[in-house]
């Protein structure tokens, strides 16, 4: 299949470069005893529903619904599996917009795992559409369905690689003096969700954080929740705008909230009004380490 100017996102990169440290390169290998052999993973099948746990770091264990199809099988290891390496630790006590975000990005992961591009990229997929979901469902042992959904992404993100591609020869970058002067004052501290429609889950992607440069040099802490509330940015609200980005170093936590130390961030990023760009990949790995698990 003719694949130039496809775009992965940060998830399937994350999947392909687990399959190329393992050394899972073929559709033979593409099966539940080929991948939970080179994780190290102790699989069982019983009739209950299919979880998996870690026991201690690195090792895993997981147990399958004995009474689904092999099909059914394999994409519940997938979905599982995704959890176990992504999603360590009690989800009963995150957020719902994280728990949301987590159960979509196992079904994300579930299409990346089952149907690997670097897989795809190497067969001989029919042109017409109905024939090339054939081929997909049988070759990879998938439910019609979700080779008709990967079809549908590949040729999507395909399509639009190839309208970025032509895009970035024609647009001429401002430069920072450009950019600074057509950014919009900032007033106290304001909170901005960002939903980046190339990600693999539906909730937002980033927080924004706006601070003015009196706040800025305050001697105050502050704290938000993770669920919000949000104003929503889209992404003309970018253009033009400086951001600094966040790390969890750069975090402080109490009663379950998340919270910045402005003089702290004023000594590392200076005293000006700042737009800072917090990922939620990251604020989720931030409430797991402070809440122990």
């Amino acid at each position: 299949m003719m694949i130039k100017h496809y775009q992965m996102t940060a998830l399937e990169m994350w999947v392909e470069d687990l399959y190329e440290r393992f050394g899972i390169n073929s559709l033979e290998q593409l099966n539940i005893d080929s991948i939970a052999r080179r994780l190290n993973i102790w699989v069982y099948y019983k009739p209950m529903k299919s979880k998996g746990l870690e026991r201690m770091p690195g090792l895993y264990t997981m147990v399958i619904d004995s009474r689904l199809s092999p099909t059914r099988q394999w994409l519940d290891f997938l979905h599982e599996l995704c959890h176990l390496l992504r999603h360590a630790g009690n989800q009963t006590t995150l957020p719902e917009l994280f728990t949301v975000g987590q159960e979509q990005e196992a079904e994300q992961f579930v299409l990346y795992a089952a149907m690997p591009i670097s897989i795809i990229s190497k067969l001989h997929i029919p042109q017409q559409r109905d024939k090339a979901i054939e081929f997909l469902t049988k070759t990879f042992a998938i439910p019609k369905k979700l080779a008709e959904r990967r079809l549908d992404q590949i040729q999507r993100r395909e399509f639009q690689g190839a309208v970025d591609s032509v895009l970035a020869k024609q647009i001429s970058y401002r430069s920072e003096a450009a950019a600074g002067a057509n950014e919009k004052p900032i007033h106290g501290v304001n909170l901005y969700s960002y939903y980046d429609s190339n990600s693999d889950v539906s909730g937002p992607s980033q927080i924004v954080i706006e601070v003015d440069a009196a706040t800025m040099n305050s001697s105050g802490d502050f704290y938000f929740s993770a669920d919000g509330p949000f104003e929503r940015l889209e992404i003309e609200d970018f253009y033009g705008y400086k951001c600094t980005q966040l790390s969890v170093k750069d975090l402080i936590y109490n009663d379950d909230r998340i919270g910045m130390n402005f003089p702290t961030l004023s000594l590392l990023y200076g005293r000006a009004a700042k737009r800072f760009v917090l990922q939620m990949r990251d604020l989720e790995r931030f409430l797991e380490l402070e809440r122990g698990f």
